[in-house]
């Protein structure tokens, strides 16, 4: 008898703790500020990180130093094609893409000794503005 209860409560708490996982893990991931926020990077670094990686962008790349530039060069493509949506997912899929692609172009620069895409450092400064 004991052990049907043991097993029984094991089943409820199994429940239990499945549940919650289940349902937040199928919800669809909206970011709140895609330009803002490298989601990548931040898998990996801490919100002083980036603001020092953005930083020392914004200092060694002083035309870039506004937040409405930065803005235009985020939603803007190597070939000149602007993002029209206002969606943050299809913003969020247009810089992955982007990031993508430079890293395939070896369009990279080393900041605060992370390895990171143009793409990447740009969302670092935009967010060390705020």
């Amino acid at each position: 008898m004991k052990r049907k209860k043991f097993l029984l409560i094991s089943a409820v708490a199994v429940a239990a703790i499945a549940t919650p996982v289940v349902y937040f893990n199928r919800r669809p991931k909206e970011r709140d500020k895609p330009l803002e926020q490298p989601w990548a990077l931040a898998q990996f670094c801490g919100e002083q990180e980036i603001r020092a990686i953005g930083t020392q962008y914004r200092a060694n790349v002083p035309a870039e130093d506004k937040k409405e530039r930065l803005m235009e060069l985020l939603l803007t493509d190597d070939s000149g094609k602007k993002m029209t949506s206002t969606s943050n997912s299809a913003i969020g899929d247009w810089l992955d893409k982007k990031i993508q692609q430079e890293f395939k172009k070896e369009k990279t620069i080393v900041a605060s000794g992370w390895v990171i895409s143009v793409t990447e450092a740009r969302q670092c400064a935009l967010f060390s503005m705020t």
